[in-house]
């Protein structure tokens, strides 16, 4: 385990996340497989596609680091890892995604990685989740010179307000 000074993105998944933490790229994976079993097939976007040095991406615009993950069926499709408990969403990022949705609507698919599933929620779903009560704040990286304001969701509380029918097929696949 890494210390409490560690930048969030240097540590470990269960450091960030909890046991059993999912990593991005196979929760990506997991939501790339449902749409393409749910015949919603997708194609890989934004800026983390470009061979490149973090060095270089870090002088990139921040709209364009924070680019959803795919581009489908008429929506963007960012995607979040979670250990099944809850989902962290960083305030940068979500600003970000809004601008995003602001040119096509924008969907999130989040990885329960406990229960080996996938949740579709649309952007208002989640910006809805986090000013729900049970929702906590946190500083990411409180250490850093790079400090985020951050979100940690309860799935319960998404599971409220995921979308139904959000690709015309089930809402839940795994």
């Amino acid at each position: 385990l890494m210390t409490e000074g560690t930048p969030f993105h240097e540590r470990s998944g269960m450091d960030r996340y909890g046991e059993n933490a999912m990593a991005g790229d196979l929760a990506e994976s997991k939501v790339e497989k449902v749409l393409a079993d749910l015949d919603r097939p997708v194609a890989s976007f934004g800026p983390r596609r470009v061979s490149t040095a973090r060095a270089q991406q870090m002088t990139w615009d921040r709209v364009i680091r924070h680019a959803p993950d795919f581009l489908g069926w008429g929506r963007f499709i960012e995607v979040q890892g979670s250990n099944g408990t809850y989902v962290i969403f960083k305030q940068e990022k979500m600003e970000d995604l809004t601008w995003w949705s602001t040119i096509m609507p924008l969907f999130i698919g989040i990885y329960l990685q406990a229960q080996d599933k996938v949740i579709f929620c649309d952007l208002a779903s989640v910006l809805w989740a986090i000013a729900q009560e049970g929702t906590e704040e946190m500083i990411l990286d409180a250490e850093t010179r790079y400090p985020k304001q951050a979100w940690k969701v309860p799935v319960s509380i998404l599971m409220e307000r995921r979308v139904v029918d959000a690709f015309a097929a089930s809402k839940v696949g795994g």
